[in-house]
């Protein structure tokens, strides 16, 4: 897995239980325990598409403005290339 400068991504095929207050409890709690672990990171995000869609999204980030937010153009690129 290569470890991009400011954050590490996952692509996950999401299949979580939906809540109000946090769609994905389980991606969350993973993000958390890796970034605890990993003070170095300065930021983790998951990407997945969930389930009953084609939009790849940001599941679950140590960033709470991002989580629920669509894929930025450059973490799809970072994604699809590997770079």
């Amino acid at each position: 897995m290569r470890f991009l400068p400011l954050c590490l991504m996952f692509v996950v095929a999401a299949c979580a239980s939906m809540t109000d207050a946090n769609p994905y409890p389980e991606a969350q709690a993973v993000v958390e325990a890796v970034s605890a672990k990993h003070p170095e990171l300065t930021r983790l995000t998951l990407h997945a598409v969930p389930a009953g869609s084609s939009q790849c999204t940001q599941v679950a980030s140590t960033v709470a403005g991002r989580r629920g937010k669509p894929s930025d153009p450059e973490d799809l690129e970072a994604l699809r290339t590997g770079a």
